[in-house]
């Protein structure tokens, strides 16, 4: 088995159009998929400058973890969600889950990590200026998967689709409430 990490992203922003891009895929051929991500918003277009809450949700596969956000010790690779996108949309008021601890040889204090599935939570505003466009998003997912014995070189996950900017002042239709329910209580659990 090789030793590079293996990923793949499904991009899900609920309702399907013709504006969406297939899912992105960043899985090598014949390699085992170590970490998949999946993405989802609350509504069905973005708010031109109003936040749109996306709830980014991340399966890590056993035996392997990636590194917390913040990362501990700090001089490890912290998990990261960012975004890159044509018209000028931003995400912030990222919440990462609480992290579990392990020890490893080699390091003196606990390591921080996320294993199996877990939720990050954010806000992606589009500027107004984007208003009745079409954005086109690509939301990363950067980590480092390690195991009991080895850590992989850094990875991410890119995940790419377009989506619709409202008009300024139209209504949002609401989408996978049931959803953003359902991971809700785990990140605010671990939040406290």
């Amino acid at each position: 088995m090789k030793s590079v990490v293996s990923v793949i992203a499904v991009l899900t922003f609920g309702m399907l159009s013709t504006l969406f891009v297939p899912p992105a895929s960043a899985q090598a051929p014949g390699e085992p998929s170590l970490v998949t991500v999946k993405t989802f918003m609350a509504a069905s277009k973005l708010a031109p400058g109003q936040p749109v809450e996306v709830l980014i949700v991340v399966q890590v596969q056993k035996p392997w973890h990636i590194n917390s956000n913040p990362a501990n010790p700090d001089y490890l690779i912290p998990t990261e969600f960012k975004l890159v996108a044509t018209e000028g949309s931003k995400v912030d008021q990222l919440k990462y889950p609480k992290a579990g601890t392990m020890n490893m040889d080699g390091i003196d204090e606990p390591v921080h990590v996320y294993e199996g599935e877990f939720a990050i939570f954010g806000k992606i505003t589009a500027p107004v200026e984007a208003a009745g466009k079409t954005e086109s998003l690509d939301m990363q997912l950067h980590y480092q998967a390690c195991n009991d014995q080895k850590c992989l070189q850094p990875n991410k996950v890119s995940i790419k689709g377009k989506v619709p900017v409202a008009a300024v002042g139209e209504a949002l239709e609401p989408q996978n409430q049931k959803l953003f329910e359902k991971y809700r209580p785990k990140a605010e659990e671990k939040k406290k």
